[in-house]
């Protein structure tokens, strides 16, 4: 049986299929992307840094459209927290473009993991009763 990076768990779950598929999109490029750095495949480990940093802008983006319509109250901290990942992860990305990849180590996983873990369970829970329910 493999073990996963992060495994999703429906502790994460902001009771929102939509978000929450999102959601396990991200965890799910990020668990390839560690399978790639144990693999030391740095062209693969490249391509996935940005399509996580795509996905996740589109994530964030859709997150921040559900705010604008209901007139989220925390807004405004949210929108903060998205910040800061974004420029974290444009810090990385600068870092490839400049030196290549092979200057990228597994201290961005363990930012990805932390960030996004962190993000759900405790950030994104705050919006999770503004949202429509499924089963």
């Amino acid at each position: 049986m493999e073990i996963k990076f992060i495994e999703w768990n429906n502790k994460y779950s902001v009771k929102s299929k939509y978000f929450d598929d999102q959601h396990q999109e991200i965890i799910e490029i990020i668990n390839e992307l560690h399978d790639h750095f144990n693999k030391n495949n740095p062209e693969h480990i490249k391509h996935l840094i940005f399509q996580l940093v795509e996905y996740a802008n589109t994530h964030l983006k859709d997150e921040e459209k559900f705010f604008a319509i209901i007139d989220f109250p925390l807004k405004e901290a949210h929108l903060k927290a998205h910040q800061f990942y974004i420029d974290e992860v444009k810090k990385i990305i600068a870092v490839i473009n400049k030196n290549g990849i092979e200057d990228v180590n597994f201290e961005i996983l363990k930012f990805l993991k932390e960030w996004w873990l962190t993000h759900i369970t405790e950030i994104d829970q705050k919006y999770a009763p503004y949202l429509p329910k499924y089963d």
